[in-house]
């Protein structure tokens, strides 16, 4: 920073809260009053987008003029700050020392930050409202209206950002297709609090579809909308006061991409526990974005691909199933927080889940294992497979016969990764269907208290079959 420069935070005031009505009610005022300016003040040009309609009983695509609105403050501003119900909006946060920015400069002043609450909490959420709309609208009926709000979208976006601006968090939205499920279309099923597979109707391919396609491997696109796929919807934020943490500093993009796999690998990890099948649903591209636009992510969909795969085992998913399912989401996301160890199972799991190749498949998941079951050096093969089965055994089950199975799946992980050119690989998913089972293990022995989530779980696990190793009476 140069010594010219100084910094601030504004409002210079302590924070009072915000009275959620009232901050509402001058919003709403302030947002239309802002549209008004920009009708007024700004030269709307188009741009040809592609919409995908329903035409003679097909899904197809045209291209329609689109409005290009403006997605950052320009000369118009300035003007718009004067208007009575923007002034009196920022009268009020500022009053209540509210939406506070921290600025650098020669000598930042009260009217910077009223331009950077212009440009987060008006004018960012208005273009995406505006956008919405037009897409909303041409799908329906292949015309756009400029400058329309539609009212249902224009009431949400007041109570989106009326709850964001209360939280200080920024609220994202996910959408991964999960192939390979048996569903109907319009099927919705709730596996959480904010977390649902959903079956698209026909009009929700098409919004989906619209917005999405120029992100979609052409396989996603002919097949990934049709049999057998369920989309993933999750609704998270994260605190902004993370941001540009750490070393390397994280972005949103980095750390939101970051909670988003995580909870996606908890949640296949669950459901291919309740379905008791050693495959993983086949993941398609995953997409996101913050539900009011902004900065912070881009307006339009962010993206990111984890897996190519464009087939593999049907899961037929049923009431029950997603009741179990729904446990075990609730667990691991409470449990895997407060282990570290529980945690870096569940990442090779979701690792091997998504490997390309048996071997890497293989390998991730008799790390994840072992993760879980040999602490320190020593023998980790006997280790790996006496605790193995001491974990994963009922008293139903032959200890010995499971023992000699993890020896042997331990044995074919140490060939591949000594590079043995005869190592064999067919065992990949019976490997993830054993790491997924003692992930289950570990969180029904947390719950009941046998082990503690703060201590390394291994070494837990080799104390307790020490202590009930004795012989003699």
């Amino acid at each position: 920073m140069s010594k010219n420069e100084v910094t601030r935070t504004f409002p210079e005031q302590e924070p009072l809260g915000l009275n959620p009505d009232h901050f509402k009610g001058l919003l709403s005022k302030a947002v239309k009053s802002y549209l008004e300016v920009l009708q007024q003040r700004y030269d709307l040009n188009s741009y040809p987008r592609r919409i995908f309609r329903h035409i003679d009983n097909k899904i197809k695509s045209e291209e329609l003029l689109f409005p290009r609105y403006p997605s950052h403050l320009l000369d118009w501003a300035e003007t718009a700050l004067e208007v009575g119900d923007i002034a009196s909006f920022m009268e009020y946060v500022w009053g209540r020392g509210e939406l506070r920015k921290t600025l650098t400069g020669p000598d930042p002043q009260r009217r910077s930050w009223e331009w950077f609450v212009l440009l987060d909490v008006i004018h960012h959420p208005l273009f995406r409202v505006l956008t919405e709309s037009a897409i909303e609208e041409a799908i329906d009926v292949g015309r756009i209206t400029y400058w329309a709000l539609d009212d249902q979208l224009f009431e949400k976006l007041l109570d989106e950002v009326t709850l964001e601006c209360l939280q200080n968090k920024k609220k994202y939205v996910v959408q991964c297709p999960l192939g390979m499920i048996d569903g109907e279309k319009g099927n919705v099923w709730e596996l959480g609090e904010n977390i649902t597979l959903k079956f698209f109707t026909e009009r929700e391919e098409l919004s989906y579809l619209t917005r999405n396609h120029n992100k979609l491997h052409w396989h996603e696109k002919l097949t990934g909308l049709g049999l057998y796929v369920g989309i993933l919807e999750i609704v998270s934020s994260f605190e902004i006061s993370k941001l540009r943490k750490g070393a390397p500093p994280k972005n949103g993009a980095d750390l939101i991409e970051e909670q988003i796999a995580d909870t996606v690998d908890a949640i296949k990890w669950a459901l291919s526990s309740a379905c008791g099948t050693s495959c993983s649903f086949v993941e398609g591209t995953i997409t996101y974005e913050h539900i009011l636009g902004g900065q912070f992510v881009l307006t339009s969909p962010q993206f990111f691909r984890r897996e190519d795969k464009n087939g593999g085992t049907v899961h037929r998913l049923t009431g029950e199933r997603i009741e179990i399912a729904k446990g075990f989401i609730e667990k691991i996301v409470r449990y895997r927080d407060l282990s570290l160890d529980l945690k870096q199972a569940l990442w090779h799991w979701g690792r091997s889940s998504l490997a390309d190749l048996d071997r890497d498949a293989l390998l991730e998941s008799i790390i994840g294992l072992e993760s879980l079951l040999v602490p320190g050096s020593g023998d980790s093969r006997y280790r790996f497979g006496l605790h193995g089965a001491a974990l994963l055994c009922t008293p139903h089950d032959n200890l010995e016969e499971r023992a000699r199975d993890l020896k042997k799946l331990y044995d074919r992980r140490s060939r591949i990764a000594h590079g043995s050119r005869d190592a064999i690989t067919s065992d990949a998913n019976r490997g993830r269907r054993s790491l997924a089972d003692a992930i289950c293990a570990v969180i029904a022995l947390l719950e009941a208290g046998v082990l503690e989530p703060s201590e390394v779980i291994a070494e837990q696990i080799e104390s307790i079959i020490l202590k009930k190793s004795p012989l003699r009476p």
